[in-house]
């Protein structure tokens, strides 16, 4: 399915670098720290990771919008500090040795325990909307969570986390109980649930070929823990404590679902705009432009207020400014009107010509060649404006009477993104097929494609598959599409997933799974086209579902 391709902002790259090179400087640190005696090495150690997390929480609230998720992970950043500051405080303010270093080094566990819930917890809200939440059970997760630490933390009473070979006087001499395999294992299990359900729910697909970059982190964790039990003393091990390695597995594994693009995100989400063919763009209330497409003209403040309840003339009237109040500013687009008023000054030019008549003769000829090409023009666009008039009627109404919600603004907003798409992709076939009989059969898909980008951004499970590649008759590519568009236009709103699968091989063959409908498409629409194209149509309702399947021919080939 084709997609828009969302690239890493340069911010990003830069702020996970300085995370990385942040977390390698500790190392350093106690690699030299017998130059520096006088400071505590863990005290530097401490700072060098409390800054990169503050880093990594900056950028998780610069690019996830989502409320329930961005909190999640700041808190899950903020188990990151957590940790750190209480293995620093074990190892500055107290004695090795001291009864409260083992139970500060119990409380390790507390951070490390609810970092994978929350990050968990966060994973489970992809693909939902900011209104929907995420089934109250998953709650009683935090019963075993807390189950854990505490059973951690009360260790001294039982020793089934960890059992002291020679007792309290010798605690750093231990083997491994029940209760410290149960804290790992809920590790284990949610990382790799965080993992499956990020794939799965990723709407775009080529993204999961990206699955490699989270397993990084993974397989950073798994040969630091083959070489600790090969040789816990060796120099790496020395350089780079388990807590430490913790701290960055955790915030990196996330960290690399969002660069992998199977974690949502608006990283350069003004990139976006600008590679955008809409016309518009957003203004804070005190002026400030938060984004903008090339396309669209420099306004003012003043003139986008005014363009609220007027359409505000630009470029010598050759453009309409349009706004619309959101939260926290506006929103606004451009019309170019320039097309009409060139025919406007044309005509009156032509009535001055019309008034002189040795003028007139004169350009008769000239006249009588604009004429037979405009009719030639006047044709195609009614023949354009007749087949998509249910579209242009309804987008029409929508713009004439926009909602005064913003949220239902947005929603209408993004309805008007796919009838746009099928407009105009639909008018392209139109004067394509007056130039030429046959198509190359990826028109069909990149239209269909780009209806479902609009569809997903309605925020509609969409998915497409495409497979083959025909030169096919264009009027049937054309019959093919309307039915698609129709099929859609009777489940939006109330669907709330589609998915198409288009094969080219001796025929072409559309078909199109619609859970939730609105309404069902009825069998009988566009028949008699459909026989006399020698094509079929099947429409069939499963429960909540419907499948929708178009067999047309190929056609003259060329």
């Amino acid at each position: 399915m084709g997609c828009i391709v969302i690239h890493i902002s340069k911010e990003t790259k830069l702020s996970d670098l300085l995370c990385v090179i942040l977390v390698l400087m500790t190392g350093f640190v106690r690699l030299f720290r017998d130059n520096f005696k006088s400071i505590s090495s863990n005290i530097i150690i401490f700072l060098l990771f409390v800054f990169s997390a503050f880093i990594w929480i900056s950028q998780i609230k610069r690019r996830i919008i989502h409320p329930k998720v961005q909190k999640y992970l700041v808190a899950t950043g903020y188990m990151v500090i957590l940790l750190i500051f209480v293995r620093t405080v074990k190892f500055v303010f107290f004695p090795d040795g001291h009864i409260a270093c083992r139970f500060i080094w119990y409380f390790y566990y507390a951070p490390q325990t609810f970092m994978a819930l929350f990050m968990f917890l966060a994973v489970l809200h992809i693909g939902k909307s900011q209104n929907q939440t995420i089934s109250k059970w998953w709650r009683l997760l935090y019963i075993p969570a807390t189950l854990i630490v505490l059973f951690v933390l009360t260790n001294d009473f039982h020793q089934l986390a960890f059992k002291f070979i020679d007792g309290f006087d010798n605690w750093n001499k231990y083997t491994h109980g029940i209760g410290y395999n149960l804290a790992i294992l809920w590790v284990i299990i949610l990382f790799l649930a965080i993992l499956i359900i990020s794939l799965s729910r990723c709407a775009v697909s080529d993204y999961r070929k990206n699955i490699w970059k989270p397993l990084v982190p993974l397989l950073v964790g798994m040969i630091y823990i083959i070489i600790f039990f090969i040789d816990s003393n060796n120099i790496f091990m020395q350089l780079f404590k388990t807590t430490e390695i913790i701290c960055f597995i955790f915030p990196a594994y996330i960290e690399s679902l969002i660069l992998a693009q199977l974690f949502p995100s608006n990283d350069n989400y003004e990139a976006l705009w600008s590679a955008s063919n809409l016309s518009g763009g957003i203004i804070s209330l005190k002026g400030d432009i938060c984004c903008r497409s090339k396309k669209c003209v420099s306004v003012t403040l003043e003139q986008i207020i005014k363009a609220e309840h007027e359409n505000v003339p630009l470029n010598d009237g050759n453009v309409i400014l349009k706004s619309h109040a959101i939260n926290g500013g506006y929103g606004y687009w451009v019309r170019d009107i320039s097309d009409i008023n060139k025919i406007t000054d044309e005509l009156e030019n032509l009535g001055d010509l019309l008034m002189q008549e040795q003028i007139m003769l004169e350009k008769e000829n000239r006249i009588s060649e604009e004429k037979a090409k405009i009719e030639q023009q006047t044709m195609i666009y009614n023949e354009i404006a007749k087949s998509s008039q249910n579209q242009i009627e309804k987008l029409k109404g929508l713009l004439e009477n926009p909602p005064e919600n913003e949220k239902d603004f947005e929603t209408i907003m993004k309805y008007i993104a796919i009838l746009n798409a099928y407009i105009k992709r639909h008018s392209n076939m139109v004067l394509y097929l007056h130039r030429k009989s046959c198509f190359n059969s990826d028109e069909l898909r990149y239209a269909i494609s780009e209806s479902l980008e609009y569809i997903q951004l309605y925020g509609i499970t969409a998915y497409g598959n495409y497979q083959g590649e025909k030169t096919v008759s264009g009027k049937y590519v054309l019959l093919a599409y309307e039915i698609f568009e129709a099929a859609i236009e009777s489940a939006i709103p109330g669907a709330d997933a589609v998915m198409v699968n288009l094969e080219m091989a001796d025929m072409i063959k559309l078909s199109i799974e619609i859970n939730s409908p609105r309404e069902y498409f009825p069998e009988d629409y566009r028949l008699d086209d459909i026989v006399k194209s020698s094509g079929r149509l099947e429409v069939e309702i499963d429960e909540e579902s419907e499948y929708i399947i178009l067999n047309l021919p190929i056609g003259e080939s060329i």
